[in-house]
């Protein structure tokens, strides 16, 4: 099956939810430091590899975006 047309079974979606917020999300939301971009990339791509499903990587990329938004906020003060 080609891997875009994958969907995770119902308790895939719901560790994909957990992980991506709880566990990355909420992990890297307060980031003041430049250099904890690196653990947070190969959080990212730890996630992204163990549910190599489109909806994780749509939640990752949306999640990233906030993120970048929010510590560009920071940096700005």
């Amino acid at each position: 099956m080609d891997e875009l047309k994958k969907i995770p079974n119902q308790e895939e979606v719901k560790a994909i939810f957990n992980e991506t917020y709880n566990l990355f999300y909420r992990k890297y939301k307060d980031m003041v430091d430049p250099e904890q971009w690196v653990p947070l990339m190969l959080d990212l791509k730890a996630i992204s590899d163990k549910y190599p499903y489109p909806l994780c990587r749509s939640i990752l990329a949306e999640l990233s975006v906030c993120l970048e938004d929010e510590f560009k906020r920071r940096q700005a003060k």
